[in-house]
């Protein structure tokens, strides 16, 4: 909503560029801090759950070399996240999906990101 006002705005020449900068903050702030969260609680869910439930794929995917199991080993856990294997466990199923989810939400804010950014930086003559 705000980058459609902020759209808007920009293309009527209503804003200054500290006025934009403000409105690129709002968006930009509270939207990284909820996908920051989220990421923490979607990935520690499924790291959780596999620790209980599937102990030997949760050292599998979690070990590091010289560390040990029991880190967060992106190289192999989002391998398994996008991967068919569900372990013949619905709750897996439902926990890789909501992670999926988060991914292309994630990937989505991203993308909108670098428009506004440069609707904000770029100047526009007015």
């Amino acid at each position: 909503m705000i980058a459609l006002i902020a759209c808007k705005a920009i293309l009527e020449g209503k804003l200054s560029e500290s006025s934009l900068f403000y409105l690129f903050s709002l968006y930009i702030v509270p939207i990284w801090l909820w996908v920051m969260y989220l990421n923490f609680r979607k990935g520690r869910d499924l790291i959780s759950y596999l620790k209980k439930h599937h102990h030997e794929k949760w050292k599998e995917i979690t070990y590091v070399p010289f560390h040990g199991s029991g880190g967060f080993n992106s190289f192999k856990s989002l391998p398994f996240i996008f991967s068919k294997d569900n372990l013949n466990d619905n709750n897996v199923k439902y926990l890789k999906g909501s992670y999926i989810s988060f991914v292309k939400f994630a990937l989505l804010v991203f993308v909108t990101i670098i428009p506004l950014f440069l609707l904000v930086i770029v100047p526009w003559q007015r």
